[in-house]
């Protein structure tokens, strides 16, 4: 439906600082991170580059103040503080030389990717939401949307 964000122009730009990755590949990506074979480093570096790649690409929809949030679709912020937390923590455990692994790094890699999961699963209650439909997105980030 046509309108427009009445907002400081601030808010869309904060809301676009932010990693969104469409909760489908996100939930992908973290059963493909659940089975990776910590005995083969080749199987290491395609995982953490499959998450670099969904990190790193652009924002899926258009953020801008006559654009809405997707209204059918749900997104994870990655870079919520609690969620970020846990991505980094994956990365760093991928980013170790194979040899050099532990079994703490090998726990600490796996309790990440199960908190990752929780995350997604919290309704925000406590401030902590990192998957937005267009509601909750609005919300968080204080968007009004406009209907001529």
């Amino acid at each position: 439906m046509p309108g427009f964000y009445h907002l400081p122009s601030w808010r869309i730009e904060f809301s676009r600082s932010f990693r969104w990755v469409k909760l489908r590949s996100f939930c992908t990506i973290l059963n493909d991170l659940s089975v990776v074979d910590f005995d083969n480093s080749s199987n290491l570096s395609e995982a953490r580059k499959q998450l670099m790649d969904a990190l790193s690409s652009k924002v899926p929809f258009c953020m801008s103040n006559d654009s809405r949030f997707p209204e059918n679709d749900l997104y994870v912020c990655v870079d919520k503080p609690q969620m970020f937390a846990q991505v980094a923590e994956v990365i760093r455990v991928l980013a170790t030389p194979h040899k050099m692994l532990t079994a703490a790094d090998i726990k600490d890699y796996f309790s990440a990717i199960i908190r990752m999961r929780e995350l997604i699963h919290n309704t925000g209650e406590d401030g902590a939401r990192v998957v937005f439909c267009t509601k909750t997105f609005e919300a968080e980030f204080q968007l009004r949307w406009w209907s001529p």
